[in-house]
C-alpha cells in the first residue's frame, strides 16, 4: 500500500497500563494479533503526528487513524485527523483506504 521508504512503528497501544494476562492481544476488527499491526506516519507534526494503523496480513483491510497526544481524540479530532490523513496520502501520490473515502 505504502511505499517501503513509508515511516514505520512496529508496536503500538491505546493502552495506558500493561496488558493483565499474558495471552497476546488481539484487534477489535479483524482478530488479527495486535502487535503484527503497522503504524504508519503519514502528517508529521501538523498539528500532531499523525496516519494509519494498517493490518499486513494478507487479504485483510484492517485500517484506522492514529494520533499523538496524552489522551483519547475528541470527535473533532478524529475528523481532524481523517480528513488531514486523506489530505497527505492524495497530495503524496498514495491510494487511500476505503475507510477514509467515506
Amino acid at each position: 500500500m505504502l511505499s517501503p521508504g513509508a515511516v514505520t512503528v512496529g508496536f503500538m497501544t491505546t493502552h495506558d497500563a500493561p496488558q493483565s494476562t499474558p495471552e497476546p492481544r488481539v484487534c477489535d476488527q479483524c482478530s488479527h494479533a495486535h502487535a503484527v499491526h503497522v503504524l504508519i506516519m503519514v502528517v508529521e507534526n501538523d498539528p500532531a503526528p499523525m496516519g494509519l494503523v494498517i493490518c499486513p496480513e494478507p487479504g485483510c483491510e484492517c485500517a484506522a487513524t492514529w494520533r499523538a497526544g496524552t489522551g483519547r481524540s475528541t470527535p473533532e479530532q478524529i475528523a481532524e485527523t481523517r480528513m488531514l490523513v486523506r489530505a497527505q496520502l492524495l497530495a503524496d501520490g498514495y491510494p487511500v483506504p476505503t475507510f477514509l473515502l467515506q
